[in-house]
């Protein structure tokens, strides 16, 4: 009964409604004016359920989404893509794999995480269905420890809420306690070493070098940990009856490792790592041409500091 009820609450001011959206038949509105204040927001998953919906492109990715309909398969590696498919298993009210499509979109572009705030009643959903918190944070006099129950609507919780409500410290401590929850799960210790990383950016800013390396240096660890699971993980589709292995697309979290490792300057490991991102990205992949300056720039900095460059404390 409670989740029958929920589909007939308006997603602009919680009162109950009948009345549907005419484009994607899904959300939920008491009247006109209400649907009018929420289009902003709701915008984002109706079009994705609506845009070229004849198209050769839309119609593979609705009959994806359908043979694979109890497990997540990437469809591709474009990072809008794939938050697409999560739209779609959204509208088929598969809320696990609509979480976990995302999380995957942010894996492959962490500017992603800008969509779970444009986003907001699509996630308030997600929420309410996989970690029964409240739809709207204020509500909750702090970050609501459901956020540990489900991995991946855990990290789009957070994204969503977690720093507006606690700072960067208290974001920083639920990731890592979603990390000891999860500590197999590499999607968690990657967005944990992104936050650890712009954690290392903040007291850079204060001047506070020494405290920046060890953050920085923990955000490395956590990337390791996500590149040994990532380069494990594999996606298993079904292609004719015949069930298919699709590894993991590594470039995002590669090139990650080539960066962290030159900030906190281990010289020699960075340049391994951009040398195996030059090695596997394909010739017009976006990123190719500054992966390359930096292998010329490191390889001068290795002649002259050798193979890790240690700063002098102050």
């Amino acid at each position: 009964m409670t989740v029958e009820k929920a589909y007939h609450v308006c997603l602009n001011c919680k009162k109950e409604g009948n009345l549907r959206c005419n484009r994607c038949k899904t959300a939920v509105y008491c009247s006109k004016e209400c649907q009018v204040q929420d289009w902003k927001s709701h915008k984002v998953i109706c079009n994705a359920s609506k845009k070229d919906s004849n198209s050769k492109e839309s119609q593979e990715l609705v009959s994806f989404c359908n043979k694979n309909s109890n497990k997540f398969v990437p469809v591709n590696d474009d990072a809008n893509k794939v938050w697409d498919q999560g739209s779609k298993y959204y509208l088929q009210k598969k809320y696990e794999l609509t979480a976990e499509a995302y999380v995957h979109s942010i894996y492959l572009d962490s500017t992603m995480t800008l969509r779970c705030k444009r986003g907001e009643n699509v996630m308030n959903q997600l929420y309410k269905r996989l970690l029964d918190v409240s739809a709207n944070p204020e509500d909750n006099e702090k970050i609501n420890s459901k956020f540990l129950d489900n991995p991946y609507a855990g990290i789009l919780y957070l994204y969503s809420y977690c720093k507006a409500y606690t700072g960067e410290d208290g974001f920083l401590v639920c990731f890592t306690k979603l990390a000891e929850r999860y500590p197999d799960n590499g999607y968690v210790h990657l967005c944990r070493g992104r936050v650890f990383g712009e954690m290392t950016s903040l007291l850079r800013q204060k001047n506070a070098m020494k405290e920046s390396r060890v953050t920085l240096k923990t955000s490395v660890d956590c990337l390791e940990r996500a590149y040994d699971w990532l380069s494990r993980k594999t996606f298993t589709t079904t292609k004719d009856s015949v069930e298919e292995n699709k590894k993991c697309y590594l470039l995002p979290i590669i090139y990650e490792l080539a960066f962290a490792y030159r900030d906190i300057g281990r010289i020699a490991d960075s340049i391994k790592w951009y040398n195996k991102f030059t090695d596997e990205a394909p010739k017009e992949h976006h990123a190719l041409g500054k992966a390359k300056s930096a292998i010329q720039f490191l390889e001068k900095a290795r002649a002259h500091f050798g193979d890790v460059y240690v700063p002098q404390e102050n």
